[in-house]
């Protein structure tokens, strides 16, 4: 049996120059990179700052998988179900021969927003600094990041 579960909402965030703070959030397509030839700031605090060597975006995808849990508590979904999530490509370029692509659970609401990378982005909504424009920060100074559930996929092309 199959079922399809589809996204409440969904965008992605990046790290790019000028971007940092913008949102993407109605977006067509969920842009995913990596470009490791830039050094960029990538939150900045008062007394000290975070830098990351490279332009990457993250997909944000939320699901509401209340249904899932209580199908999987009464047993009409078995505790091995698989859940696969899939993604299409769309003009693509510079993929490397090898790459992997990591999957983590967001612990934080998020804000979609409105923005879209034609017009520049938008401010209202989550971005690679802010789950909610000015709200709050990702990273808050002293916290920990912990690890937990994850999933990832490799993959490699002949060429």
């Amino acid at each position: 049996m199959h079922t399809f579960l589809y996204p409440q909402k969904d965008t992605y965030i990046t790290n790019e120059v000028g971007y940092a703070n913008k949102n993407f959030g109605i977006d067509e397509i969920l842009e995913l990179k990596a470009h490791p030839t830039t050094t960029t700031t990538i939150v900045q605090y008062s007394s000290s700052s975070i830098s990351q060597s490279a332009d990457y975006s993250r997909i944000l995808i939320k699901f509401d998988v209340t249904e899932i849990s209580r199908s999987i508590s009464n047993g009409s979904i078995t505790s091995d179900a698989t859940f696969k999530l899939k993604l299409k490509n769309t003009q693509a370029s510079e993929l490397p021969v090898n790459y992997t692509v990591y999957g983590y659970p967001i612990s934080q609401s998020w804000n979609m927003g409105i923005g879209r990378y034609s017009t520049g982005g938008d401010l209202v909504g989550v971005s690679w600094n802010y789950t909610n424009y000015s709200a709050s920060f990702w990273y808050v100074s002293g916290s920990t990041v912990t690890s937990g559930t994850s999933a990832s996929k490799s993959r490699r092309y002949m060429v």
